[in-house]
């Protein structure tokens, strides 16, 4: 989907974006030929191809996304950009801490296991309609080596809402119904939300992208509209 996508677009920062989201496609496609066989190495492989995808796609999304025809856009995108990476870092350290301190799930009588992603080994599991991943992960604390998975949700749409347009928060709104929101209601496994997401990733971008503009030209034509009625 995302190379005939590709093929049509004349958008080359879109594009080049789709490219990136299309690999997820490729890697999930792969994965269904070694699914459930934790202990195949081309599983676990394909299963952190997957995470560190998912790590830096708020980087790709909001570098490729948004113009730098200003200063202050050019500002936003420099200091968006390095969040991002930062935050990714952030994110793959979580999970090699594991190979240092060993595994923490929680266990009887603790808290229940709320996060997208996070499970007891390495692996590439059957979901309810989809694969899913499960990645082990140490504990989140307060230190900045241990966040929770909702850092990739801020980093994911908090910059939507910092461009002081009406177009890219509306491009947020459209994603977050069309990625995750759209996902909590296909399956409520864990594993599976963040790989439902991942796979319906392209399909979303363009809708996303014609939508954001579609209500901004409804919108800018009708206050033409009104102010041609009152006499602005």
């Amino acid at each position: 989907m995302g190379v005939v996508t590709v093929k049509f677009l004349k958008d080359r920062q879109m594009a080049n974006r789709i490219w990136y989201f299309a690999g997820m496609e490729a890697i999930q496609f792969l994965s269904y030929s070694f699914i459930d066989q934790c202990d195949n190495p081309f599983n676990k492989i394909l299963t952190v191809l997957g995470y560190i995808h998912i790590c830096f796609q708020p980087y790709v999304l909001h570098r490729s996304f948004h113009p730098d025809d200003n200063t202050y856009q050019r500002f936003v995108n420099k200091i968006v950009g390095r969040l991002c990476l930062m935050g990714a870092g952030m994110m793959i350290l979580r999970w090699l801490l594991v190979y240092v301190s060993g595994p923490q799930m929680t266990g009887p009588g603790l808290c229940v296991q709320t996060e997208w992603l996070r499970g007891e080994q390495l692996c590439t599991l059957t979901g309810n309609i989809h694969l899913g991943w499960s990645i082990p992960m140490v504990d989140i604390t307060y230190s900045p080596w241990k966040p929770s998975m909702s850092l990739h949700a801020f980093l994911m749409f908090a910059p939507f809402f910092v461009r002081g347009t009406v177009e890219a928060g509306l491009s947020g709104v459209i994603l977050f119904l069309a990625g995750p929101g759209l996902s909590y209601l296909l399956t409520d496994n864990l594993h599976e939300q963040a790989a439902i997401w991942c796979f319906l990733s392209v399909a979303e971008m363009i809708p996303m992208y014609g939508a954001a503009k579609a209500i901004m030209f409804v919108l800018r034509k009708s206050v033409r509209l009104v102010g041609k009625c009152v006499g602005l």
